[in-house]
C-alpha cells in the first residue's frame, strides 16, 4: 500500500514539474497532451506557429492561420508592417515570446499578447515590440482575425 502511495505522489510531482517546465498552458508528451486549459494551449500553439512562420518569411503558411474569408482578402504585408513598424522584407525577428493568452467566458474569442525582439536589416537597432493578436473560434478551430489584428 505504501508503494502505491509513493508512486502516486511521484507521478503527481513529475506532472507538476512537466507543467512548470513546459510553459504557461501545458505540455505535449508524445501523442498525449497535458493542459490546464485546452483552448489556451491551442491558442498558444497557433500564435507561436504564426510568429514562427513570419520569422522565417513563410507567408503562405502564415496565411493559413486565417479563415477562408480572411485568406481571400489578406494583406499580410500590411499586417506585419502595422505590428512591427518595419516593412516585411526588412524585418528580422530575432526572438519572440507569448506573454499572455485570454479567452472570453463563452470560449469563442481570444487574444494573445506577444513581445518580439526585432531588428531592421542593415541597422544595429534592436527593439522589443509588444503586439496584440485577436482570434476567433469557428467550427471548433481557432483562426487569427485579420481585421482586428491590423
Amino acid at each position: 500500500m505504501k508503494r502505491i502511495g509513493i508512486a502516486v505522489i511521484l507521478v503527481v510531482a513529475l506532472a507538476a514539474v512537466a507543467l512548470a517546465v513546459a510553459g504557461h498552458y501545458g505540455v505535449d508528451l508524445g501523442p498525449y497532451e497535458l493542459a490546464l486549459n485546452r483552448d489556451k494551449k491551442a491558442l498558444h500553439n497557433k500564435m507561436t506557429g504564426f510568429l514562427e512562420a513570419i520569422q522565417f518569411k513563410d507567408f503562405d503558411k502564415a496565411a493559413n492561420y486565417h479563415n477562408e474569408e480572411d485568406r481571400s482578402k489578406r494583406n499580410l504585408a500590411q499586417l506585419i508592417e502595422s505590428k512591427f513598424f518595419i516593412k516585411p522584407e526588412l524585418l528580422n525577428i530575432m526572438d519572440f515570446r507569448l506573454d499572455r493568452v485570454w479567452i472570453t467566458r463563452a470560449g469563442d474569442r481570444g487574444r494573445c499578447l506577444t513581445t518580439s525582439t526585432v531588428r531592421q536589416l542593415n541597422t544595429e537597432e534592436l527593439r522589443d515590440i509588444e503586439a496584440m493578436f485577436y482570434w476567433a473560434k469557428e467550427n471548433g478551430e481557432w483562426y487569427l482575425k485579420l481585421e482586428s489584428s491590423l
